[in-house]
């Protein structure tokens, strides 16, 4: 696994508020239009992170990271999916 540095960490969390909207509204539009294999797609074509997404909850349950790292509001499926690892 590789290590970051708390200057790394310290930039994702500054720029997760502007980067976070955009992101997100790219994986729910994939999401919507491919299902999970379009998420996945859009990924492989997007950087270096390749999560491969076995099914919609675990897409769910990333994009509840990404906002709770930009402090955003979750959507009411979002907040269920969250109660649900929780639990």
């Amino acid at each position: 696994m590789q290590k970051w540095s708390k200057e790394k960490i310290e930039k994702i969390l500054d720029d997760a508020p502007k980067v976070s909207p955009s992101l997100i509204n790219e994986i729910y539009e994939a999401l919507e239009d491919g299902g999970v294999d379009g998420v996945n797609i859009l990924f492989t074509t997007r950087g270096t992170f390749n999560p491969k997404f076995k099914d919609r909850i675990e897409v769910i349950r990333f994009i509840v990271i990404i906002k709770q790292l930009a402090g955003t509001l979750l959507t009411p499926e979002e907040n269920l999916v969250l109660k649900q690892a929780r639990n």
